[in-house]
């Protein structure tokens, strides 16, 4: 039970091109900055009558996005999988530009960061976003697009070491 709260920093991430076996990490996450957002949209019901409260039902969801930033590594030696997803990304100007991969987060449920809730679903890399400040560490911003297959499952060991 985590009455104090679960710290996010034993989150990991990972991609897989082709199977969602088996999923690549991402290394050297700083931060989630935009967890799929499954907020629906609503469509008003309201009939005039004797109440002045408008009623409404929900509708579809609009396409969520997800944003992750990491200290950017350049070295496709030491970081092949930053190199990797902006050749995926949908600007790349690449052959590989714009396609779907399997896309897997994962959540610690315990601060002993042995059980973890997970997030698996299929989306693309629109957004790479590399930024190289003089007097700061230099990152880089990925945004991922929805694009189906969304499941939750329960907590469990981690799928990614």
């Amino acid at each position: 039970m985590a009455l104090q709260g679960v710290l996010g920093n034993g989150s990991k991430f990972g991609y897989s091109i082709t199977s969602p076996v088996s999923f690549v990490r991402v290394g050297q996450v700083m931060n989630y900055d935009k967890l799929l957002e499954l907020v629906a949209n609503v469509v008003d019901t309201t009939v005039h009558s004797t109440s002045n409260i408008m009623t409404g039902i929900p509708a579809m969801i609009p396409i969520p996005s997800f944003e992750f930033t990491v200290l950017a590594d350049l070295d496709t030696a030491t970081s092949p999988s930053h190199e990797t997803l902006r050749q995926y990304s949908a600007g790349s100007g690449l052959s590989t530009a714009g396609t779907s991969l399997y896309f897997r987060f994962e959540a610690p449920t315990t601060n002993a960061q042995t059980v973890f809730r997970a997030v698996e679903f299929r989306g693309f890399v629109n957004g790479y976003t590399l930024q190289t400040p003089i007097g700061d560490k230099q990152t880089i911003k990925f945004t991922l697009i929805f694009s189906g297959g969304y499941s939750v499952y329960p907590p469990a060991a981690s799928a990614m070491s």
